[in-house]
């Protein structure tokens, strides 16, 4: 039985990530916050609505689900004896080594952002304990998280003592004109912007804590998702955050190619309770906007709860579109539109991709394009039956 609430909360996530990443195609690497960028009212609204709700906001919610999976892949394994655990645990091993290697594909092929191998990496790395040492997802959440203030700590008091210095501009890929070049140029932007993720102590915690936290959050949605005093304190930690992202803004550190030595601390302290915050506060919408019937918004809902449904299929299809329309080799519009512009693209992707997987699972599908073909490739490695 699937949770309408985790299909919505994914979508959700999902959206929150062609937002994002769609810039990073556009103009280049790290181009977010860039308000010098903007060039009329519309691309103003578009980089704050960006840069306060969903930067630094999206991927959060989608490493806990991770983590949360994982621990839902292990309770439908039914396992009630050695052999079945043994069966699940392998399943669920080859099902992360086929995810690592289309990560590495599309990172390869299409977006050297790509953090599913990374997302597939810490799931087999947290499989070599869990779940035979039921505890181990609480001690890694909290080493994590620790790691994480510490680094978080040691930044801010670095950034503060330094001064505002003009940085490089960032090559990228989507700015070559030949296909063959851009392709070489992946694997090297990849280790830098792809697996970079791996070093992330927050990403860790998070899908450590999508493990712990499984069995109370499933009873939560269950229940109907009431409102706790856990939210209440991610509530005000986000108001928090986005106070500091606001400070961050006033003392000029929203610009691209100029790194303001003290503002960036107030940025690194909304980064990071905007991480730790979003999930829980996103949960808990997709929970309430779940319980609702018809209404205008059905549409919407509908739409949403496809997209988290196929979250491969809407994520590789993002990169594929992002790549065709600001690629130079492909239809070059790379840096040639504003912030609101691209914000449109994403949104018409996101919309185009959900309304896809939507028809495609009315077709009596289970699963979308990208993930029969992850279950498929998952199937190779299975061993066979004597």
């Amino acid at each position: 039985m699937r949770l309408a609430a985790l299909d919505l909360a994914r979508g959700l996530a999902l959206f929150g990530v062609a937002l994002v990443n769609v810039h990073a195609f556009a103009v280049g690497w790290d181009s977010h916050r860039a308000i010098e960028r903007v060039g009329h009212t519309a691309d103003f609204v578009a980089e704050l609505a960006i840069g306060f709700f969903v930067q630094g906001r999206a991927y959060p919610l989608l490493a806990f689900l991770f983590g949360l999976g994982l621990a839902l892949q292990w309770q439908r394994g039914k396992v009630n004896d050695p052999a079945s655990a043994v069966a699940t645990l392998g399943a669920m091993r080859r099902r992360l080594w086929a995810l690592l290697v289309l990560g590495v594909i599309h990172a390869l092929l299409l977006w050297p952002g790509d953090i599913v191998s990374s997302y597939a990496a810490i799931g087999l790395v947290l499989l070599w304990r869990w779940p035979r040492h039921p505890g181990a997802p609480r001690r890694w959440t909290l080493a994590a998280t620790a790691a994480f203030i510490a680094l978080t700590a040691l930044a801010m008091v670095f950034f503060v003592w330094l001064p505002g210095e003009p940085l490089p501009p960032e090559p990228t890929s989507y700015e070559l004109d030949r296909w063959a070049e851009a392709l070489a140029a992946h694997p090297a932007e990849y280790v830098r912007y792809g697996l970079i993720h791996l070093t992330l102590p927050q990403l860790w915690a998070l899908v450590a804590a999508g493990l712990w936290l499984a069995p109370r959050v499933l009873d939560w949605l269950e229940r109907g998702a009431p409102w706790t005093r856990a939210l209440t304190l991610a509530a005000l930690v986000a108001v928090a955050s986005w106070a500091c992202e606001a400070i961050a803004l006033a003392t000029g550190q929203w610009t691209y190619l100029v790194q303001q030595g003290p503002a960036m601390s107030w940025l690194l302290l909304a980064q990071a309770g905007g991480a730790f915050a979003s999930p829980a506060l996103l949960l808990w919408l997709a929970a309430r906007w779940a319980v609702g019937q018809g209404g205008p918004l059905y549409t919407l809902r509908a739409l949403t709860e496809a997209a988290g449904r196929t979250p491969l299929t809407q994520f590789f299809g993002q990169s594929l579109v992002f790549t065709l329309v600001f690629s130079g080799w492909a239809a070059g519009l790379h840096r040639d539109l504003g912030r609101a512009a691209y914000t449109a693209i994403a949104l018409v992707t996101w919309i185009g991709l959900a309304a896809f997987g939507r028809a495609w699972l009315g077709r009596g599908h289970a699963r979308g394009p990208v993930e029969m073909l992850w279950h498929r490739l998952a199937r190779l490695g299975r061993p066979s039956r004597s």
